[in-house]
């Protein structure tokens, strides 16, 4: 898996386990289901806005937002995509 650069809102390239996400305003992220148990996905903002990453099926919440600089790392379990790490992100 490679990385992908997201400028516009949209859905999370399900091939890469980077997304890059660069925008110079807010960013709304729809984030898929995974397809192999243990995928990782790792989000990263060197953007000026606010990233809303929202997955499909995430345990305990529903999105995670992440600011400029910050970064959140996701992996599926089969039924839910679990945070396992980051710096700075919040979860709602």
């Amino acid at each position: 898996y490679g990385a992908t650069t997201m400028t516009a809102n949209g859905t999370a390239a399900q091939t890469s386990s980077h997304i890059i996400c660069n925008k110079g305003s807010s960013l709304a992220v729809a984030v898929a289901n995974g397809t192999v148990v243990g995928e990782i996905k790792i989000f990263t903002n060197k953007g000026v806005g606010t990233a809303t990453l929202t997955p499909v099926s995430l345990a305990g919440s529903t999105t995670i937002a992440i600011q400029t600089n910050e970064s959140v790392s996701l992996i599926w379990d089969a039924a839910n995509w679990f945070v396992t790490g980051g710096n700075g992100y919040a979860l709602a």
